[in-house]
This record gives C-alpha cells, structure tokens and sequence, in this order.
C-alpha cells in the first residue's frame, strides 16, 4: 500500500493566450521514482476548441523532460513526454496531436479524476477510476510535478495528490511527506 501524501488545495486557472498552453509546479519537488498521483478537474467549454487540462509530473528543474497526461472538451486524453524543446505524443488514435476518444470522460462539463501510477518505468494512467492505458517511459527522472492548462482554458482543480509507499519516501530522505 501506498504511505506518506503531499495534497493541494483547490483552484482555478485560466489561460487567457490563444496559442500557447501553460505549466503550474507545486512547491513540492518530488525525489521519487514510483508514485501514485492524482487530481480532480472540472474543465469549462470554451469558444476555442479544444480546451484541454491534467497533470504534468517527472518535471525538471530546467524545464527539459516531463511527462503529461491530459483530456480536453472534446472527451479525449493523450499522454505526451517533453524531450528537450519537443513535445513527443505517446498516445495516438488517429486524431491530431496524440488525442484518443475515451468513454471514461462522460462529457464536456463534468468533473473528472486522472490518476497515474507508476513502478519501474512502467505508468498506468486512469480516469475516473477506469484504467485507459500502461506505457513503458524510460528515461524519466523524478521530479516536480503539477497542472497543465491550455490555450484558452478555464480548469477548476482539487485534490492534487501524490502517494508513495514508506520505502520509497523514506529512501528519498522524505518520509512521511
């Protein structure tokens, strides 16, 4: 089981510029490897399309790596990984940008939950507790870890939460935190 939880109270964000999304850390830099982190969104509909929100996460401090996973008003997600100045999508479905459709988004104005789990390389990612895909992403370096927001978009979030288990806190010099 997993001990030891960082949590985030609940906010809005809106990002007003119409190309470009925006990236919001926690004062919190985690220094683990295998973790559990969720959060809980209600994403707004907006005149651009699509709007998009999730979490972001394996970040580092200059900004070269990290990993997202996200949904928009459109009731798809995509995970894609920061390398360097480019954005790779591991996801795919056909559509633009790595978006994939998902049932487990029951509309465009619904709250909804992203959960990502991870151990040895390997990520689970869920949304509102349905499993929607397991990715192998190596090379990922612990690191901070937040919310993304897109051109145009007004998301509510609450919960922010990371688990780890007691083993994995402890050898972080972090435990219990």
């Amino acid at each position: 089981p997993l001990a030891g939880a960082v949590r985030a109270a609940r906010h809005e964000l809106q990002r007003r510029h119409e190309k470009s999304s925006d990236i919001v850390l926690c004062p919190f830099t985690s220094k683990v490897s295998d973790f559990q982190l969720s959060a809980r969104f209600t994403l707004s509909p907006a005149k651009v399309s699509p709007t998009f929100a999730g979490l972001i996460f394996n970040a580092t401090k200059d900004g070269s790596k990290a990993i997202a996973f996200e949904v928009s008003t459109q009731r798809e997600f995509r995970i894609r990984k920061l390398n360097g100045t480019t954005w790779i999508f591991l996801t795919s479905g056909g559509t633009v940008q790595g978006w994939q459709k998902s049932n487990s988004i029951p509309s465009t104005a619904s709250e909804f939950e992203l959960l990502v789990q991870t151990k040895n390389e390997v990520f689970d990612f869920y949304i509102n507790g349905n499993f929607v895909i397991s990715q192998t992403i190596t090379g990922a370096s612990a690191g901070d870890f937040g919310i993304t927001v897109g051109p145009v978009s007004k998301v509510k979030v609450d919960e922010i939460t990371m688990m780890t288990n007691t083993q994995t806190v402890a050898s972080a010099g972090k435990k219990g935190k």
